[in-house]
């Protein structure tokens, strides 16, 4: 896949996976690319399914208000490597941040157990 082409698939949506195991991360991605998406994010929902995640773009910081629910939060570096893994944020009072993150990932609390520090993450 040309870096153009991959580009375009992470814009896209799709599953995510862990390049060192092979696991699949996330199943359904949605993805927070401007301004309006990123402030929105998962304020008001009630849950995040199962599988799914919330890829926010040019992201360093979370906030939880409006929350309903706790989330894991994978931070990545412009090239997909986990520089960070916030487990269980809490709903409404919570914050994470990670100075040189590029990406923040959202997923259901409990489904980044198996990150570590320095995984690659790949798109498929």
């Amino acid at each position: 896949m040309s870096g153009e082409e991959e580009k375009k698939a992470w814009e896209s949506g799709g599953r995510v996976l862990i390049k060192r195991s092979g696991g699949v991360l996330v199943q359904d991605l949605e993805l927070a690319n401007n301004s309006w998406t990123r402030f929105k994010g998962l304020m008001f929902r009630s849950s995040l399914p199962k599988h799914g995640g919330l890829w926010l773009t040019q992201c360093s910081s979370i906030h939880m208000m409006f929350m309903r629910f706790p989330i894991d939060v994978i931070w990545l570096n412009s090239k997909r490597v986990v520089l960070k893994v916030s487990s269980s944020v809490a709903p409404w009072y919570g914050m994470a941040f990670c100075w040189n993150a590029w990406v923040a990932l959202e997923l259901p609390a409990g489904n980044a157990a198996e990150v570590q520090v320095g995984d690659e993450l790949i798109r498929e």
